[in-house]
């Protein structure tokens, strides 16, 4: 981030642009998706064009994982805080894009077509080094403010194939007589987006039905969960625990997550007013969550407490058998997915580098552990209870974690055709271990958990491929490991009932 500000301050003084102490410096990470809106134009151009040419135009054409650093003013004239810079640095330093954003009340030029023409033609020499000439001009579009003109000019590039219909573009915006903007991006054809749309059309029922189990499954756990409580079979050390734990872990990500908050900030609002709004929000939203997943996993952890299971065959402990169940299923869900073809390239997940404090993220992300656990408990005491102890209709309880599996799938965003396939193979493996082993001895759910928490952290450091990255993990699963030996060591503690204490009864009367 230090390098990025950097790299960026360095730009604008080589336009000749210093920035004033009133001036604020803002930045933040921007994954693979790219800019301009280019998530639909990496699909088209892995699908359509394949991933020899994808990974070609990766880094060129399309965006890579970058920093987008903003200089903004929130004090002052209203109308001139409209005035924004944003300097895109990708991960060597170099300058990507940058873009000027004028209050449109702002004085300038009024250049003709053939004029704003000129000027955009030599950025395109400059920024990116091309002949013009070679470019075929798709569109000029003018915009009058109230005292400029403004330009956006649009060029398509023959010489680069991006697919089928496809063309790659460079865009040239120009305010006055100033360019204010210049960037690549891939035009999909209007086809291929119509045939896309449709397609999710279809699958909307889909999400729409992941979405609407969701809602019901929470509903019904809620009032399950508060129907054990009113019987007493609910732990409230776990509970409370539970619930202040994840009210602290909130108010950390709130803190440690000023970056891409303040990169939302309006400049033509009051900041008070706005991160007053956005606090409270999401304190009302942790504060709601916290009381559901602690009453879940204080029911949960009762019934791992109070439970009497007859135990493993195993010489192995419990945490090694949770550990061992954890690769089974990770290694099955793997192979299967290998018969799929990949409909969109691997990027990682840089969610840690774009924190104020990437190593604060890392200690406390790991913390989730303790509430999945014992929502996993929690399902568990559903399946039992639904079961009959695991003795009949216990294909309820495979329809019911393949259920659970498609919907997270669903719900998170992902291809809905993936989701469900994947939802279905890793609920079926999770089952048999679920009915095989882990049954017996729920002191292993913990490190299953977590092993699952591990491989998926690795495997991101591993496409991130920077040493940080693998600090970071490092210190991560040390967290983690700590997390799930401390959740396994409680859950072993057997629930001591209370003793019964006789009612001094009044003597009768003669």
């Amino acid at each position: 981030r230090v390098a990025a500000e950097s790299a960026a301050v360095a730009a604008l003084e080589q336009r000749g642009i210093r920035v004033a102490p009133a001036w604020r410096r803002i930045s933040h990470n921007r994954s693979g998706v790219g800019e301009l809106g280019q998530s639909q134009a990496q699909q088209f151009v892995w699908r359509e064009a394949g991933p020899a040419t994808y990974r070609a135009l990766a880094g060129n054409m399309l965006a890579p994982p970058l920093w987008e650093v903003r200089f903004a003013r929130f004090d002052g004239d209203v109308a001139e805080r409209a005035e924004e810079w944003r300097i895109s640095v990708v991960g060597d330093g170099a300058i990507r894009q940058v873009q000027h954003r004028l209050p449109e009340a702002r004085p300038g030029a009024n250049l003709a077509r053939d004029d704003a023409l000129v000027v955009a033609q030599q950025a395109v020499r400059e920024r990116f080094g091309l002949d013009p000439a070679a470019l075929q001009l798709r569109t000029a579009d003018q915009t009058r403010r109230d005292a400029r003109s403004d330009w956006t000019f649009v060029f398509a590039d023959p010489a680069i194939v991006v697919g089928k219909e496809g063309e790659a573009r460079l865009q040239i915006a120009v305010a006055g007589d100033e360019v204010v903007a210049a960037g690549r991006s891939i035009f999909v054809p209007e086809t291929w987006l119509r045939a896309e749309t449709e397609r999710d059309h279809r699958l909307q029922v889909v999400k729409l039905a992941g979405v609407f189990a969701t809602a019901l499954g929470a509903l019904t756990a809620l009032i399950f969960a508060v129907l054990s409580w009113n019987r007493g079979q609910c732990d409230k050390r776990a509970l409370f625990a539970v619930a202040a734990l994840i009210m602290a872990v909130a108010i950390i990500d709130l803190g440690n997550s000023w970056p891409d908050l303040a990169m939302q900030l309006q400049t033509t609002e009051p900041v008070v007013s706005q991160l007053a709004t956005t606090i409270a929000g999401r304190l009302f939203a942790a504060a709601l969550a916290a009381g559901l997943m602690g009453l879940l996993c204080g029911v949960g952890s009762w019934f791992a407490r109070s439970r009497t299971s007859p135990g493993l065959a195993s010489r192995l402990p419990a945490w090694a058998v949770g550990v061992t169940v954890g690769l089974s299923v990770a290694g099955l869900s793997a192979l299967f997915a290998t018969f799929a073809e990949p409909t969109a390239p691997l990027w990682p997940s840089l969610t840690l580098k774009d924190l104020a404090a990437p190593a604060l993220g890392a200690l406390v992300d790991p913390i989730g552990l303790v509430w999945a656990s014992g929502v996993a408990l929690f399902i568990l005491l559903l399946i039992d209870r639904g079961t009959g102890g695991w003795t009949h209709r216990v294909w309820m309880a495979a329809l019911f974690l393949v259920l659970i599996s498609c919907t997270s799938g669903l719900v998170g965003g992902g291809e809905p055709l993936n989701a469900l396939v994947s939802g279905v193979v890793k609920g079926l493996v999770s089952f048999v271990f679920l009915w095989l082993v882990l049954r017996y001895d729920l002191r292993a759910i913990p490190a299953f958990l977590a092993t699952e928490m591990l491989l998926e952290g690795g495997r991101n450091a591993v496409l991130e491929g920077t040493v940080r990255a693998g600090l970071l993990f490092a210190l991560s699963a040390l967290v983690t490991v700590a997390v799930a030996w401390a959740v396994t060591r409680y859950i072993a503690q057997p629930l001591v009932p209370r003793p019964l204490v006789p009612i001094a009864r009044s003597p009768k009367r003669a």
